[in-house]
């Protein structure tokens, strides 16, 4: 019984110092609708509107929206690459495997969810800016994500969208491992809903109010303790 014991011991503390990927990052957050615009499928023009049920369920403005989004910062750099400017460097990342955007406006239920298999669509972008000399730098530090969904009726995007305008948030465009919300000037989730049998469509705007980095689960070591729970289980049915 103690060397079984101490076996499944070793083996979760070696499950434990492995980790994770390191390398995945996660954030839970806040936001407040802010804006909202629908196309005319006739005119072709867009509207800004205070509320819109266009998509599953409505949206307005004032909606409170919670949710979470996960990134990969040990990813390669994205075949095609921005355009670059003067006294910036503009990078674009490919989609790490677990890449994704989740919502939920707690007001009426609209919710949205990534598309694992879809990450091939989506992109991170990170700009690096020289930092400002007076109030704005000649581009701004951005953190940009992109993740996407499809289903019978709508393809559904969101975007995480981070600005700093003095550009003194970043050293390098390497994808950051942790973001504050204290470091930008501008922070938004934006979603857009495409309807695919009219191109209808409709997008919002959410001001991030709340942004903390949490955990990322370690599927490993939860299997490992119910493993071992389920051997002392086993082992004290047998000396029962």
């Amino acid at each position: 019984m103690k060397a079984v014991v101490s076996i499944l011991a070793t083996g979760l503390a070696l499950s434990l110092s492995a980790g994770a990927n390191a390398s995945v990052v996660k954030y839970a957050y806040k936001a407040k609708v802010s804006s909202i615009r629908e196309k005319d499928i006739v005119t072709g023009n867009f509207y800004n509107v205070d509320r819109s049920d266009f998509a599953e369920k409505p949206v307005a403005i004032g909606d409170i929206i919670t949710g979470f989004f996960q990134y990969d910062t040990d990813v390669p750099l994205s075949r095609f690459q921005p355009q670059q400017t003067a006294g910036s460097e503009d990078l674009s990342y490919d989609s790490g495997a677990t890449d994704f955007i989740s919502y939920y406006d707690t007001m009426t239920g609209l919710a949205f969810e990534s598309m694992l298999s879809l990450n091939w669509l989506g992109a991170t972008f990170v700009t690096n800016s020289a930092p400002a000399v007076g109030t704005y730098a000649y581009a701004p530090d951005t953190f940009d994500m992109k993740r996407s969904a499809y289903g019978d009726v709508f393809y559904k995007s969101a975007y995480i969208s981070l600005y700093n305008f003095r550009g003194n948030v970043f050293d390098n465009a390497s994808i950051p491992a942790s973001l504050s919300l204290a470091s930008f000037s501008y922070a938004h989730i934006n979603s857009s809903f495409l309807r695919t049998n009219d191109d209808g469509f409709m997008m919002f705007s959410s001001d991030l109010t709340a942004l903390e980095q949490v955990d990322v689960p370690e599927p490993s070591s939860t299997m490992l303790f119910a493993a071992a729970g389920l051997a002392l289980f086993g082992l004290r049915r047998k000396r029962g």
